[in-house]
């Protein structure tokens, strides 16, 4: 099979109390895209469930699924995770860009990762770093604010999260 080669994943998910699995998600994609466990963030309410999954091209980049506990209506809901980047994009000085996509430390609701400047090879990102704090609103992750320092390590907070192990 070439790299090429379409691949996909689904997810399935049982109620407490109930023998039935339902399906939450399901994927269809290419190889280089990387599956990895579920992870579920429940030490604050409503609980979030994190599908964890990278494009393993150049990079773990977080191409994850999210989704958010209701508990008055006993399912799991969809999460947009990838409005955070025009919230974020807006407030940044012009010569820099944010480039891959990050992972949230889901506990602490926070998401740090590394600036490009435009001239900057992918490998090598020279424009610091910014640190986000955000909450859940309705069904989108919601930036709250925002910390931007011109090199890396200089902002107090989480370390960045680095993608889970395949």
């Amino acid at each position: 099979m070439n790299a090429a080669s379409p691949i996909g994943a689904a997810l399935f998910v049982r109620l407490r109390g109930s023998a039935r699995l339902r399906l939450l998600d399901a994927v269809y994609g290419h190889r280089a895209v990387s599956f990895r466990r579920p992870s579920l963030e429940s030490r604050r309410a409503p609980a979030i469930l994190e599908w964890s999954m990278a494009t393993t091209g150049t990079c773990d980049c977080n191409t994850s699924h999210y989704f958010l506990w209701l508990p008055r209506d006993h399912r799991w809901a969809p999460v947009d995770f990838d409005g955070w980047r025009s919230q974020v994009e807006r407030q940044l000085p012009p010569d820099v860009r944010t480039g891959d996509a990050p992972w949230p430390d889901l506990a602490t609701m926070t998401l740090r990762s590394p600036l490009w400047r435009y001239e900057d090879p992918h490998v090598g990102p020279t424009g610091g770093e910014f640190l986000a704090r955000f909450r859940i609103a309705g069904n989108r992750f919601v930036v709250t604010s925002l910390q931007v320092a011109p090199r890396l390590g200089a902002l107090d907070g989480p370390p960045l999260r680095r993608p889970p192990e395949p």
